[in-house]
C-alpha cells in the first residue's frame, strides 16, 4: 500500500462511525497512522495530545476522531 492508499484506508475507517471511543479508533489505524512518511513536525505525536485531550474532558468523542482525521490530512500524500 503507498502513502496515498494508506492515508485513504486511515480516513475511510475513522469516517465510518463504528467506535465506541478514540482509544477504539486510534487502536485500528494507529499502526497505519504510525507507518506514514514524511510527517510535519508534531503530527506523530498528535493522537496522543488527543487522547490526552479527551481524558481530561476537554473534547468530545466526535471532534476528537475528526482532529485525528485532520492530523492525517495534514500528511503528504507522497514523499
Amino acid at each position: 500500500m503507498n502513502q496515498r492508499e494508506r492515508k485513504a484506508w486511515i480516513l475511510e475507517t475513522l469516517a465510518s462511525g463504528k467506535f465506541e471511543s478514540i482509544q477504539d479508533a486510534y487502536y485500528a489505524v494507529g499502526g497505519e497512522y504510525q507507518s506514514l512518511e514524511g510527517m510535519p513536525f508534531g503530527v506523530r505525536t498528535l493522537p496522543n495530545h488527543i487522547i490526552d485531550d479527551f481524558d481530561a474532558g476537554s473534547i468530545s468523542e466526535e471532534k476528537s476522531i475528526e482532529l485525528l482525521a485532520d492530523a492525517v490530512r495534514k500528511i503528504p500524500d507522497e514523499v
